[in-house]
């Protein structure tokens, strides 16, 4: 798992769209659902229900929003805090 994949999960999560997800992170729509794949591929469980109309979080996938949409502060903060001291 790589925080890529986390921050592909957590965009798709709050726009309720890979399309919206693409926009965000300036990547092509394929590309999202291809990395929501195997991020869902490496857990061994869906994390969205997706219909023809909207997308949800499935519960496992609800789980993770609530507990990696932290992930890319910590990482952005641990980075600076690294570079701040070289």
């Amino acid at each position: 798992m790589h925080v890529k994949q986390i921050e592909a999960f957590l965009a798709v999560a709050q726009g309720r769209s890979f399309t919206k997800a693409s926009a965000r992170l300036f990547l092509s729509q394929p590309s999202i659902s291809k990395t929501i794949r195997s991020l869902e591929s490496e857990l061994g469980f869906r994390l969205f229900v997706r219909s023809a109309k909207q997308i949800e979080l499935t519960p496992e996938g609800l789980i993770l929003f609530h507990r990696w949409k932290q992930v890319p502060r910590i990482v952005d903060e641990a980075v600076e805090a690294a570079r701040h001291l070289s």
